[in-house]
């Protein structure tokens, strides 16, 4: 319902446009009167209205005034004067300054009407503009936040892209991460049941309810990755028990699922990293805590760390000489690897008193060399029309030991071939390649996706690796790199400040100056003169 307020100095007349206006078709509100322009504005300050309707002579501060005041303070406010005859000019004036319409005193009701209605059109229109922009902002802001959270999680968010995090609305206050990941068990639905709805309706509502769960307990941010698969990436503070926190809350999910929609999802959990960029390695690890499902079942909480201590679950390496075939495959060997492969397969076969438990330790011993092949970013070029998943549905469903061994051998025969071949075209330490590249090239755009592609490996493992050799973070790194280059440049040349940043990679000067002085805790301008 659009708003009014009414200007004059005379009562009467204030009183008799407010009467005009409420028996008005059209629903227009009256929600205040003044008798100058000094107290409208006061009026507005405490209520804005859509329209003020002023009369041209007043005192204190007449029509005109006001309009000066209106058009630099409430510019959004319309505005319709009213005069007599002999105020012509001044009606004039106001029009210019961009007043709507004007009416002659005294007010004819029809041409009240007539303005007000036009001017509600209008107001109607510019607020359905307004919704519209307001939802293209968010929905742009969505994908924006969908899309770093994305490149976080793939270890591939640039520099720049990190500093956009507070404008899409995310925080993290705290220093611990992780990522857990929902899956819906699917084989507990009937199928009758499942395609009753679109399944993207179960990823839907599994994603509302693990956001709420998050926003209930958690610093987080929830993300749906398929129909049937959401993460959420937790901020909070470390501590002897921060880690056990998120453990139980997991395993609280899947009891609360259940009980509210009698649907039973599984949950899988990424270690704990102590920095932003680092969370990819949690996903990762969440992922692959995910794939035991096929192992363990479902309707339950995996987590990484307890997956790789529990011998239930994991075969002892040492028991089935898995380092000897941990080192065939790093070293290339590939007629090695096969032997060995052969002899691992055909020991537990022997060894498992059930063939489900053979099959339960081949599809354990194969999600190992998966994590090797995603370490070594390897995975896509080993299995190129596959993923891990069927490769383990096929194990599962295999019933000869001939299979199993033909199966194991292939796959892991094929993943010593790449590496041999990745050794004989690549022979230098990779953080070193990094680093040379970042020297060279710091005025481009970098991002640790595009570091992992060139050294060969999973952007998660290049990050913990340059860590652990240079001390900082890759994104630390690179930023480090640009302002030492940057404050050469500001004392060694007269080069504009603008154009050291775009020199440096900095996406424009206002982002340069905020890093700069995050960095520096100084301004460019501020540096360049303390240097002189």
């Amino acid at each position: 319902m659009p708003s009014v307020l009414i200007v004059d100095d005379e009562p009467i007349f204030r009183k008799g446009l407010r009467h005009m206006i409420t028996e008005m078709e059209g629903d227009w509100r009256v929600i205040d009167e003044a008798e100058d322009g000094s107290e409208a504005l006061d009026k507005m300050e405490r209520q804005l209205p859509d329209v003020l309707i002023t009369d041209i002579m007043m005192p204190v501060m007449n029509g005109i005034e006001l309009q000066y005041v209106l058009r630099e303070r409430y510019p959004s406010v319309q505005c319709i004067v009213m005069s007599g005859y002999s105020d012509f000019e001044y009606a004039r004036e106001s029009l210019r300054m961009g007043a709507k319409d004007y009416l002659t005193k005294p007010i004819v009701r029809k041409e009240l009407y007539r303005v007000l209605g036009g001017l509600q059109a209008e107001l109607q229109s510019r607020q359905e503009q307004d919704t519209t922009r307001q939802l293209e902002d968010k929905q742009a802001k969505d994908r924006l936040r969908h899309h770093i959270i994305k490149g976080l999680l793939e270890g591939g968010v640039s520099p720049e892209e990190l500093d956009l995090i507070p404008y899409v609305g995310m925080q993290f206050p705290h220093d611990a991460f992780c990522c857990l990941l929902t899956n819906l068990d699917r084989e507990f639905i009937e199928d009758e049941r499942y395609y009753r709805a679109s399944p993207a309706l179960y990823s839907l509502f599994i994603t509302q309810f693990i956001q709420e769960a998050v926003e209930e307990d958690w610093v987080g941010h929830v993300f749906p990755l398929s129909d049937t698969k959401v993460v959420a990436l937790l901020n909070y503070a470390s501590g002897p028990d921060g880690y056990e926190r998120v453990t139980s809350w997991g395993k609280k999910l899947c009891k609360e699922m259940k009980k509210i929609s009698n649907l039973s999802i599984t949950v899988s959990l990424g270690g704990e990293v102590l920095d932003l960029e680092a969370i990819s390695t949690s996903y990762d690890q969440a992922e692959t805590a995910l794939l035991y499902r096929l192992v363990t079942g479902g309707d339950r909480i995996l987590t990484y760390a307890a997956l790789k201590a529990n011998p239930d679950v994991r075969v002892n390496p040492t028991t089935l000489d898995w380092s000897l075939l941990d080192k065939s495959i790093e070293d290339g060997d590939t007629e090695e690897t096969r032997l060995k492969t052969r002899r691992l397969v055909r020991k537990l076969c022997g060894a498992m008193t059930s063939p489900e438990m053979v099959q339960q330790q081949v599809c354990t011993m194969l999600l190992h060399y998966y994590e090797m092949a995603g370490r070594l970013n390897l995975v896509k070029t080993w299995l190129p029309h596959t993923d891990i998943k069927h490769v383990l549905e096929e194990v599962l469903a295999t019933t000869t030991m001939f299979e199993m061994v033909e199966t194991c051998e292939s796959l892991l025969g094929r993943l010593s071939e790449l590496v041999a071949a990745r050794k004989s075209a690549v022979d230098v330490n990779p953080i070193d390649q990094v680093v040379q590249y970042v020297d060279q090239h710091y005025g481009s755009s970098i991002t640790l996706g595009m570091m992992a592609d060139k050294v060969y490996l999973n952007p998660s493992y290049l990050s913990t690796l340059f860590k652990q050799k240079m001390g900082i973070t890759f994104v630390d790194y690179v930023t480090q790199r640009r302002i030492e280059e940057a404050k050469r440049l500001l004392l060694t040349t007269e080069r504009k400040i603008a154009d050291i940043a775009k020199m440096t990679g900095f996406v424009n000067l206002r982002h340069f100056n905020r890093v700069f002085r995050a960095v520096t805790e100084s301004t460019p301008r501020a540096y360049r003169e303390q240097g002189e």
